[in-house]
């Protein structure tokens, strides 16, 4: 089968959608089919080169220093539509809404070639970034617009992938009218797996931070409003008078760092939290290899990748509940959850008093079952229905 994928983010980039479409594209490529990455310019300053045999079309985009690492991209290029009709793609996998994603739709116009497109952002939670004068009228109609066009772009779609129910939920919500195929990301497990710890790199990282006996909580992520990281540090800020045997670190960039930072500096905390900044694919799972927990306070995720990848890594994860999780995280057993920062204090204080090699145990045992295997094998049935579709349309 030939595939063209459209997403504005790709590697060198991190977060959800870049890692979904990489895991994806690999699987794809492993299983025989012919694909093509159609995506933005990796971000300004980068030394990221893309390798000649992955085949992938960059195009040209316009960094958005508010939403850290997306960049708009032009809805069409001549020298991307030449290159796609000479490929002839069989399916288009669409995965993001704006400009790649338009262009990925009007490619499945012209090429009349069926679009499956995966919903993964619940763009209503990022009103924000659109409206600076925090305005609630602003905000109220933007929230429409984005559900409108939510529901334009599912319901125009051949098929519909979403990560999670608490999406398709959302979908329906917003009016859509149409069937949906839940298919959560899968992983390559094994990068996670414990038995494959980088022990040189683990050093390196404690050398770095300083940490010897420390009691470790991460959060890896976009530095932004919506990860409520602000939640994270003050629970810091009460944890360590009563344990300050304790560091917490911050991985990742984004729009949030310098004042989460100030924030940090104002609480006389940068003893017990560091932000390490933005880390690579391959340097991931070290962070987490060093870590005893994964925590995060973000209830705007669609899937929750880094709770997934954290558990397979063989720690507990400590969530503010959302009900996007409940399969993920099963609470007490492999993790917990918290609706309150108290809360959150009490679940961090409990696992540095106690142990909970158990609950790493069963963490990393429950998460096998997001394989990218078994994430290929749904995705490429959704792509064989979308081609019957359109052909008995």
């Amino acid at each position: 089968m030939r595939i063209a994928i459209f997403s504005d983010t790709y590697a060198p980039d991190i977060n959800g959608v870049a890692t979904s479409t990489r895991i994806l594209k690999d699987e794809l490529v492993k299983h025989g089919h012919e694909v093509m990455v159609v995506t933005s310019e990796p971000p300004e300053g980068s030394n990221y080169k893309d390798n000649a045999e992955d085949n992938i079309l960059r195009v040209h985009g316009l960094e958005l220093q508010s939403l850290y690492g997306y960049r708009a991209c032009n809805i069409y290029s001549f020298r991307a539509m030449k290159k796609l009709k000479k490929m002839n793609p069989d399916v288009i996998h669409i995965q993001t809404e704006f400009g790649i994603g338009i262009f990925g739709r009007i490619v499945g116009e012209v090429l009349k070639v069926p679009v499956v497109y995966t919903y993964h952002t619940m763009w209503a939670d990022y009103s924000h970034y659109i409206n600076p004068l925090k305005s609630t009228v602003a905000d109220n109609v933007i929230k429409k617009v984005i559900i409108g066009l939510s529901k334009l772009y599912a319901n125009k779609s051949t098929e519909l992938i979403v990560p999670s129910e608490k999406t398709k939920e959302a979908l329906e919500y917003y009016g859509l009218n149409k069937d949906v195929h839940i298919i959560p990301t899968g992983l390559e497990l094994d990068k996670f797996d414990p038995k494959n710890r980088n022990e040189k790199a683990i050093k390196k990282i404690k050398d770095e931070y300083g940490i010897k006996d420390q009691f470790v909580i991460t959060f890896l992520g976009r530095i932004a409003k919506e990860k409520s990281i602000d939640i994270l540090i003050n629970a810091v800020k009460e944890i360590v008078k009563k344990n300050d045997n304790i560091i917490f670190l911050i991985v990742g960039g984004g729009p949030q760092l310098d004042e989460l930072k100030s924030l940090v500096t104002d609480y006389n905390l940068n003893k017990y939290i560091v932000f390490t900044g933005p880390k690579s694919n391959a340097e991931v799972p070290s962070y987490y290899h060093i870590s005893d927990v994964f925590v995060s306070a973000s209830v705007t995720e669609t899937q929750g990748l880094t709770y997934i990848e954290a558990m397979a890594s063989g720690i507990p994860a400590v969530a503010r509940y959302d009900k996007n999780l409940e399969n993920v995280i099963i609470d007490g057993v492999n993790g917990y959850f918290f609706t309150s920062t108290e809360g959150l204090i009490d679940i961090i204080l409990k696992l540095m008093n106690q142990d909970h090699s158990k609950m790493k145990e069963q963490a990393e045992q429950s998460m096998m079952k997001y394989n990218s295997e078994k994430f290929y094998e749904k995705v490429i049935s959704v792509y064989s229905q979308a081609i019957y579709h359109s052909l008995v349309a």
